[in-house]
């Protein structure tokens, strides 16, 4: 959510207007969430989220995912759709899958040509299921107007990226889950885990413990 609403509302551009004593005169107007038509691949534990904080702003929710339950979809009220019909409707796409021989590059030249004109890419899951080559040319074509990035092919993005030049392309290093909150809960999980893994296996006398 964070990129989304950071490249809609032109979040770098006016970072660097301000960090040069100018103004919002100088800016491109932004655009807001509500009334865009958004398209997530991935309805899994993050993508579900994402799909009900994007019906809070106002924002039209399209789906792809094969693999999940019709329950999910029924749950969420939404409907589901196939990857072409999301990706020709998306005004904005998030991804939000695991990497897999099936997800490597799904976004790719032949994808980004499917994709609604001048739409932007939100990218927080992994850094390969994006073509990078592909996405920077769509940007520099303007065929798509921007782009939120958390992950990439390469961890850490290389400095000579062209990705570093285009002022339309928010980018994070990686910190969906780099919060104090996140690592507290991790380790909490991880505890919980070994907790019960020795519980059950003193129960099953399958191992020793003094």
């Amino acid at each position: 959510m964070l990129l989304i609403l950071g490249v809609l509302r032109r979040l770098c551009e006016s970072i660097r207007v301000i960090r040069s004593g100018g103004s919002k005169d100088e800016l491109s107007a932004g655009y807001e969430l509500k009334g865009k038509t958004v398209g997530i691949i991935g309805l899994g534990r993050v993508g579900s989220r994402v799909a009900e904080l994007l019906k809070v702003f106002g924002a039209q929710v399209r789906v792809y995912d094969p693999y999940q339950k019709d329950e999910v979809f029924k749950k969420l009220q939404l409907e589901r759709m196939g990857l072409t019909e999301v990706l020709a409707e998306a005004e904005i796409l998030t991804l939000h899958v695991p990497l897999t021989d099936e997800t490597r590059h799904i976004i790719n030249a032949d994808t980004i040509d499917l994709m609604h004109e001048g739409a932007i890419l939100i990218n927080t899951s992994r850094g390969r299921v994006v073509d990078e080559r592909a996405l920077v040319a769509a940007l520099e074509s303007k065929q798509l107007t921007g782009a939120g990035l958390d992950v990439f092919e390469n961890e850490p993005l290389a400095k000579e990226s062209r990705l570093h030049k285009l002022p339309q392309v928010l980018l994070t290093p990686h910190v969906g889950a780099h919060t104090e909150e996140a690592y507290l809960q991790a380790s909490q999980m991880a505890v919980d885990k070994l907790i019960n893994f020795l519980k059950t296996a003193k129960s099953s006398d399958n191992l020793p413990l003094q």
